[in-house]
């Protein structure tokens, strides 16, 4: 388990998380938003956890807002990797364009 807290300066709306993460694959299995009093605000869970070609993926996600008693779950479907975009597409100026 990891414990993440901000820098000193940087304005966050959390206090700090707690990561856990795979030793042999190096993928997060769960993190826990704590709020700036150390309450824990939400977790995020990642399931279906599987390797497709060298990757390891999660094929869902459910964030638990424990506050509000509510739930986001989020599933990867159809997941393609390596297509062939060329690196030049995630430069700053480009992803500045399409903001």
């Amino acid at each position: 388990m990891l414990k993440l807290t901000p820098r000193p300066g940087v304005k966050k709306d959390y206090g700090y998380l707690k990561m856990w993460v795979d030793k042999k694959t190096y993928h997060i299995l769960k993190i826990e938003f704590y709020d700036k009093n150390g309450n824990l605000w939400k977790v995020l869970t990642f399931k279906n956890i599987r390797k497709i070609k060298n990757y390891w993926i999660s094929g869902e996600m459910d964030m638990k807002d424990v506050k509000k008693q509510h739930t986001t779950i989020m599933k990867l479907k159809d997941i393609k990797l390596d297509t062939g975009i060329p690196e030049s597409f995630f430069s700053k100026r480009t992803l500045r364009r399409m903001h």
